[in-house]
């Protein structure tokens, strides 16, 4: 019985590497894809911008209100503009450029502060426990499950202040999105999409995304209580994911 279990058990953990080998290359290959659209597509849209704008200063009669191609060219370049904003949202979509040069609470950090910059809003970001290395997929679904909750704050909450703490615990990492805006009654199970879910990367979503990563979702809010969106997925200590030098366990490390 125990020569069974023991083989249970690497089978186990040789199925979780493997599954880490999956991933991971699904990420490089984000990554890649990423980078290809940022020095293509993103920097192309970019010119177009620039070029226009210079345009407009070598010859400022092309645009008055009174020139014939006026409309055209300020629709030209409403549209490089918004081609531009997709571009960028799609790059981030990919593979959040912040994690490269961070580690995931430094880059939740320049994340809540480059919002408040943008939007007025006082948002502060603090990390209990020891942080320790996730699996890149958690952390890519950790920010951008930050990034969904500051922009449905923004829309939806008209709050003043917003506050995101990321949780190590022993067995799992958490994320809190929490803000003092108008809140709202939430859904039960079926009961219909909120205002919130509306757009690209909605609280249905969110949750989907959550779970299939063996996750939970779940949101706190009352009409005029603010409302508290909080996440969490399973992070184990590393120390039990590196019992055994598997060759799995190598192809990982080769790959990453």
């Amino acid at each position: 019985m125990e020569a069974l279990g023991a083989e249970v058990a690497l089978a186990l953990e040789n199925l979780q590497l493997l599954e880490e080998v999956r991933q991971t290359s699904i990420l490089k290959e984000r990554q890649r894809l990423s980078h290809e659209i940022h020095d293509t597509l993103a920097q192309g849209f970019t010119s177009i911008v620039m070029s226009l704008s210079t345009a407009q200063l070598a010859h400022p009669e092309m645009f008055s209100d009174s020139a014939p191609a006026q409309r055209h060219l300020e629709l030209a370049r409403r549209i490089a503009r918004e081609s531009l904003a997709e571009t960028r949202r799609l790059v981030w979509a990919l593979r959040p450029e912040a994690l490269d040069r961070h580690p995931l609470p430094r880059a939740l950090e320049g994340l809540a502060e480059e919002w408040s910059v943008r939007t007025g809003v006082e948002a502060r970001f603090d990390a209990t426990g020891v942080p320790r290395e996730l699996l890149p997929e958690i952390e890519v679904a950790l920010l951008r499950i930050a990034q969904e909750a500051l922009t449905n704050v923004q829309k939806h909450a008209g709050a003043e202040r917003v506050m995101l703490t990321l949780s190590y615990l022993e067995e799992l990492v958490a994320l809190d999105v929490s803000d003092d805006g108008v809140g709202f009654v939430p859904c039960s199970s079926g009961a219909g999409v909120r205002p919130q879910d509306v757009g690209g990367f909605g609280l249905t979503s969110m949750r989907e995304r959550i779970e299939k990563l063996g996750g939970s979702l779940s949101v706190e809010s009352t009409p005029n209580g603010g409302t508290t969106l909080g996440a969490a997925l399973p992070a184990p200590l590393a120390a039990t994911r590196k019992k055994q030098p598997t060759r799995e366990r190598k192809a990982v490390e080769e790959i990453r």
